[in-house]
């Protein structure tokens, strides 16, 4: 009966004590949630910016080494240009753009980030997109049998015919029958057959802006003047530096600078090397970011607003053009 008396419960200290060992206990357990849940978004938002880098700096490099392709006529004098007065739709400044633009400059329906630069590519495509080729085409002739079909070639548009032999640059006046039988605004300056191809002059242009005034920037492309894309959210900045071989034809650049002035420089860029800056959609507590862009020598810094952001350059020769 003593030692049934002698038991009692705890006392009002001993229990304070007990529940504050339990709090420092679940406040530690809770810190390691929060710390692994921080590292857990770090870790995607990094993988989705390096994701992101990665497929935009593939698409411009591809864009840039496609640069005033023409078939494979390698030798300009192989080129018959007919267009009165001679276009430069398929020659001249194929590679060009911007230097930090100002507030307010628009492409296609989209308005530029001031700061920025625009990168403007200029080329050839498959005016048949795969689906046709040429058939017939003799020389002295202005018609061009087609195979397969081409719907997207019509009356006005203007055509490179083109092997690996001459090329021909002229308009086209009518389109009739299937497969296709083209009438041309000049006759051609050799026989095509089987080996050649068809193409149509395109020109784009690259910029960072916003799908709407208050989203956040991307890269944005708009083709032969229409409405923009955007092709790639989250990059920031693009900034670009133009390589030209201003000596003596040897395709190494001499001079890095900005977009070439007239048709002399575009024709002695060689090489480019552009930056983007590319901005995780998440805010994940990162720290301020600050970056130099190409060609400057004080630092930028990107808006303190706690998303993960990364820097990518790349440098691409432009292969169609150095090579000429």
């Amino acid at each position: 009966m003593d030692s049934l008396q002698k038991q009692n419960g705890l006392s009002l200290i001993e229990l304070m004590i007990a529940l504050l060992l339990s709090a420092i206990l679940l406040m530690g357990v809770l810190q390691i949630f929060d710390g692994n849940r921080r590292t857990q978004s770090l870790q995607e938002s990094l993988a989705r910016i390096q994701e992101s880098g990665r497929m935009a700096t593939d698409l411009l490099t591809k864009e840039l080494r496609g640069a005033a392709f023409d078939g494979c006529v390698i030798k300009p004098s192989l080129m018959k240009n007919h267009t009165s007065p001679s276009i430069s739709l398929f020659e001249g400044s194929m590679v060009d753009g911007a230097d930090g633009v100002g507030v307010g400059l628009i492409i296609g329906d989209k308005t530029v980030e001031g700061g920025t630069d625009v990168l403007r590519v200029r080329g050839a495509r498959d005016a048949c997109a795969g689906m046709g080729r040429v058939d017939a085409a003799n020389s002295g002739s202005n018609q061009l049998q087609l195979r397969g079909s081409c719907p997207g070639i019509a009356a006005g548009d203007y055509l490179m015919v083109a092997n690996c032999r001459a090329g021909d640059i002229t308009s086209v006046v009518s389109v009739a029958g299937s497969p296709p039988l083209l009438t041309t605004d000049h006759s051609f300056n050799a026989t095509y057959g089987k080996e050649a191809q068809v193409f149509e002059p395109y020109v784009r242009e690259y910029f960072i802006s916003r799908a709407d005034a208050g989203g956040l920037p991307g890269l944005f492309v708009s083709e032969n003047g229409q409405p923009a894309e955007e092709i790639m959210p989250g990059v920031e900045d693009l900034q670009i530096l133009f390589g030209r071989d201003a000596g003596n034809g040897d395709n190494i650049v001499d001079i890095w600078g900005g977009p070439p002035a007239n048709l002399v420089e575009s024709e002695q860029v060689a090489a480019i090397r552009f930056q983007l800056m590319v901005a995780a959609s998440d805010r994940v507590g990162a720290d301020a970011f600050s970056y130099r862009r190409l060609g400057e020598t004080i630092e930028t810094s990107a808006p303190d607003d706690g998303r993960l952001r990364k820097i990518y350059s790349v440098l691409t020769k432009l292969r169609n053009r150095g090579s000429r």
